[in-house]
């Protein structure tokens, strides 16, 4: 778990140099752009690898994290978030932990192509414990795989949105995540916290 944690570590510091790289002259050539960017309709989404730590164990997951956004003022927009789960770290190995979040987020006004925002979504996980891992800790009802459930989950989130052209933007975000997976005994926390970040597209 520990070297997985610092591979994952060592491959987001690579990707935040490319991005930085591939940014920094047109942060520089917009510094004295006054304007701001975001409008009403405006339409963005994105793809990326995100990074996943329970809080329950400290397990490292991996997901493909997909979103798509539409502002329908100059501080609010709907969006929606999938995350399709890839791998979990050993020692409590999922077999699945996907979830699909909808939702809205806030905006705070500012001058300039800088998005920071605040948001909330309800939204459904559909989780599936692999036991091997997990006999030690707890008794198991399969030999090797729990029950796959639907159950409800709720996420905050905080994040960030640069606009530096017309089509691509620069974003970060963070959030947590908190419900149970209630299929097996005992029940499972879902809580967690999750990283995304990456260049993203958007649409006028």
């Amino acid at each position: 778990m520990i070297v997985e944690f610092r591979l994952l570590i060592v491959d987001l510091r690579w990707r935040l140099a490319a991005v930085l790289l591939l940014v920094t002259p047109s942060l520089l050539f917009s510094q004295n752009d006054t304007g701001r960017y975001v409008h009403p309709h405006l339409l963005r989404t994105h793809g990326t690898i995100s990074a996943g730590l329970m809080t329950d164990g400290g397990y490292l997951n991996i997901y493909l994290h997909g979103n798509i956004e539409y502002y329908i003022d100059d501080r609010i927009s709907l969006r929606g978030d999938g995350f399709y789960f890839l791998k979990s770290g050993s020692g409590y190995p999922w077999l699945q932990n996907h979830s699909v979040f909808s939702g809205a987020s806030f905006h705070k006004m500012t001058r300039n192509h800088f998005d920071p925002y605040i948001g909330l979504q309800p939204g459904i996980n559909i989780s599936q414990l692999a036991f091997g891992g997990a006999c030690a800790l707890y008794p198991c009802l399969v030999p090797e795989e729990g029950i796959t459930k639907v159950n409800p989950v709720v996420s905050p989130l905080v994040g960030f949105n640069y606009y530096f052209e017309k089509v691509f933007h620069l974003f970060g975000e963070a959030r947590y995540i908190y419900g149970r997976h209630i299929a097996d005994a005992p029940t499972y926390s879902l809580s967690e916290f999750r990283f995304s970040f990456g260049l993203g597209v958007n649409f006028n």
